[in-house]
């Protein structure tokens, strides 16, 4: 075959492979694309604002010349006040696992100087969705343990790795670095300067990535519920402390225990909570340990929840076994787990070590669930600091976040040389969008004034 014949070939060849494997993420109609880079936009309302809805088109492995293009929604909110606009305000929501297009960020008062953009997570808004079946049933089977879990878990991923492969789903165009790639197209091709983060959770370290991959294009950062840059895995230690706050603080006000030391609380409590699951077979201990964990993240939750402990000690477990039931009957609901595992390929950057305890019995369950030690999600990224000379950072915590502890800022992770910080007293982690949201919104307008 001649020369020019081959080279026409393999040019159609890219360009049917790149454009007839696009659909709207929306409408499902294959969308008539054959470049990477480029905004397909029509206009709509959002929370009542005149708004622009945009289709993103990007490769799904930037690092793959030959890679199919895949689409993401995005959402731009326009200043209100075209005449003293200032710079655009990116929100970063929570997850991995999570739509970014949540409301909880999205704080009207923003949109007077600034235009507010959201941009889908790829890997859960968008053409493709990482959904993982095999894990969910996994965790809902009768064998799982807290020393099985691991395993089971990576088995369970693996499947859900061969089931993306036979969709033609590169995974590994589907990590935190994609996503940051994503948002700074979006800058580069409306044409913004520079942007700044309005972030939560997961969304903090995206921010905080992103800052690190383009310097100099970040004007401000919030970093509500924050966690440091690659640290995934959640710690026995700050656990233990945290929990043993929330307990003394109840016990306080209920009478129904003595809280002394923290070591005869945990071990009492520990001890305690065997038992009630040894009496009770419905109850797993590793979904039980997951649930009591995941019932800590809002302070009103706490409370019933400590109630429940306390009258299942007492021969009563009614309440807590009716608090488990209601748990799994909705979880994992939306999460898309999947998303939750590979976002953190590349980005677990060191190994977790396992006590005892019941605090760490509780880590290892947590450690288990969201990151399954697969092989694929580790690097050799250190822990190093980051140092910014011009961003402006707000970094704020819930006083009892279980999820991102204040102290995990405080071993010097990372640092920035311009950093406000900020503890919302008496809040968990999603305290700080319900019964403290205005005292969060707040602080933010006033930082992004």
């Amino acid at each position: 075959m001649p020369r020019i014949i081959i080279v026409v070939f393999l040019s159609f060849f890219v360009v049917i492979n790149l454009s007839g494997q696009v659909y709207h993420h929306e409408t499902g109609k294959v969308l008539s694309v054959n470049r990477p880079n480029q905004i397909i936009w029509k206009k709509g309302t959002y929370n009542n604002y005149p708004a622009d809805y945009g289709t993103l088109i990007v490769k799904e492995n930037r690092n793959n010349r030959r890679s199919r293009l895949i689409n993401i929604p995005i959402i731009r909110v326009k200043s209100l006040n075209t005449d003293s606009i200032q710079n655009p305000i990116f929100l970063l929501n929570g997850g991995p696992g999570e739509s970014n297009f949540q409301p909880q960020l999205f704080f009207d008062k923003l949109t007077n100087e600034h235009d507010v953009v959201i941009v889908g997570y790829r890997g859960v808004d968008g053409s493709v969705k990482l959904d993982c079946p095999c894990m969910s049933s996994t965790l809902m089977s009768d064998t799982i343990t807290i020393d099985n879990s691991s395993k089971l878990f990576q088995v369970a991923f693996d499947s859900c790795i061969v089931q993306w492969k036979n969709r033609h789903i590169d995974i590994t165009g589907y990590s935190m670095d994609e996503v940051v790639d994503d948002i700074e197209a979006v800058r580069e091709i409306i044409g913004y300067n520079q942007i700044s983060f309005l972030s939560f959770s997961y969304g903090t370290m995206l921010s905080q990535l992103y800052n690190q991959k383009y310097t100099g294009r970040v004007d401000k950062m919030v970093l509500i519920g924050a966690r440091p840059l690659n640290d995934f895995l959640f710690r026995g230690d700050d656990f233990n402390n945290l929990f043993y706050q929330l307990f003394k603080q109840y016990t306080q006000y209920s009478n129904s225990y003595s809280a002394d030391s923290i070591d005869l609380v945990l071990n009492s409590v520990n001890n305690k909570l065997n038992s009630i699951c040894y009496k009770n077979e419905e109850l797993n201990l590793f979904r039980f340990l997951f649930f009591g964990f995941s019932k800590l993240y809002a302070m009103d939750d706490r409370e019933k929840l400590f109630s429940a402990y306390y009258n299942a000690i007492n021969s009563n477990p009614n309440e807590l076994i009716h608090l488990y039931n209601d748990f799994y009957k909705v979880f994992p609901g939306d999460f898309t787990i999947g998303d939750i595992i590979l976002k953190k390929q590349g980005r677990v950057s060191f190994e977790n070590s396992i006590d005892k305890n019941l605090t760490n019995n509780i880590a290892k369950v947590i450690n288990s669930w969201y990151t399954p030690q697969v092989d694929l999600l580790y690097s050799n990224l250190p822990n190093k600091k980051v140092f910014t000379d011009s961003t402006e950072v707000m970094i704020m915590f819930g006083e009892y976040d279980v999820a991102s502890p204040p102290m995990l800022f405080e071993d010097n992770t990372l640092s920035f040389n311009n950093f406000s910080k900020v503890i919302i007293q008496n809040a968990g982690h999603l305290d700080l969008f319900y019964s403290k949201k205005d005292e969060v919104r707040s602080y933010c307008i006033e930082f992004f004034k």
